[in-house]
């Protein structure tokens, strides 16, 4: 048996459950009356309210929930801003779905997605959800944990869309610079966690070697990352390829580009500038890092 759940006078986003109002012909779950903040009223289902799947009436300019203003992600002053900036930038969403309302929606794995999360709740109000997708390898089903974060602010969403968000495959250059240049190494961080990683290459006959990557779109402008490493004084190489084992439906390649480096003394270099300062972020990363400083020793 189910549980039973008494919802009346709870508040779940814009709704406001008022009392009970039956189970609708040929369906199993229980509905709610509800009214929304704008006045609206409407008849809810329990799951509905309780997964945060309906918020509001939809009717209303606060469609989904009330909108929530995350001023420290425009007014960029804490190097959290910076870095949820710079992840944004490499692996978040703006959706567009609901009329007169926008959100930034990060899709992550749940281990990564609880580090984000906290630095999320200290930048503004964002929601979370989990829930778990099934990958077929091999034969064999694996299921595996996924967070979705969320965040319904509309002046946050536009402030990224003035700011070429819609078009990631150009380089940062408008973003960067309104973010005071103390904090400039967070935004990279963000931007590393989301798409970048170091690694190690196992070799038979070699000593191990570290490498480092960031990877993009096929046409995607590394202005900004060349920039950095030329002020860094560090060797780089770009690569641009497809991918001949990802075949897309249509049956064409996945296309992809990457900026890569593979000395060790100039991944070292970029360890240090990114993770200057505070310390918060992944810290798969960061280990993996300090793996590479100490193929050496």
């Amino acid at each position: 048996m189910g549980k039973i759940y008494n919802l009346s006078r709870q508040k779940f986003g814009a709704w406001t459950v008022c009392k009970q109002a039956g189970v609708p012909k040929g369906k199993t779950h229980k509905q709610w009356l509800c009214i929304c903040n704008c006045g609206n009223t409407g008849k809810v289902n329990t799951c509905d309210l309780i997964s945060k799947k309906s918020q509001s009436c939809g009717k209303c300019k606060l469609a989904h929930e009330t909108q929530i203003y995350n001023n420290n992600l425009i007014d960029i002053t804490m190097p959290e801003a910076a870095y949820l900036l710079g992840f944004i930038w490499g692996d978040g969403c703006i959706s567009t779905r609901r009329t007169n309302t926008k959100a930034i929606i990060i899709s992550i794995q749940y281990k990564d997605g609880k580090e984000i999360f906290k630095i999320c709740k200290k930048v503004g109000l964002w929601n979370k959800y989990i829930y778990t997708r099934h990958h077929k390898i091999y034969g064999y089903t694996l299921e595996k944990k996924y967070m979705t974060i969320r965040c319904n602010d509309l002046s946050s969403c536009n402030f990224l869309i003035q700011h070429d968000f819609k078009c990631k495959k150009l380089s940062p250059n408008k973003i960067l610079k309104i973010i005071p240049c103390k904090l400039h190494h967070y935004f990279f961080r963000g931007i590393v966690d989301a798409d970048g990683s170091f690694f190690i290459a196992r070799r038979k006959n070699r000593k191990d070697e570290g490498g480092f990557s960031i990877s993009g779109p096929h046409d995607q402008n590394w202005l900004y990352i060349t920039k950095l490493c030329d002020e860094l004084k560090i060797t780089y190489k770009i690569k641009r390829y497809h991918h001949s084992r990802c075949v897309k439906k249509n049956g064409g390649f996945s296309h992809a580009s990457a900026i890569n480096i593979y000395r060790q003394k100039d991944i070292i270099k970029i360890g240090k500038y990114l993770y200057q300062g505070k310390l918060f972020g992944l810290i798969r990363k960061k280990r993996k890092y300090k793996k590479i400083c100490g193929l050496n020793k």
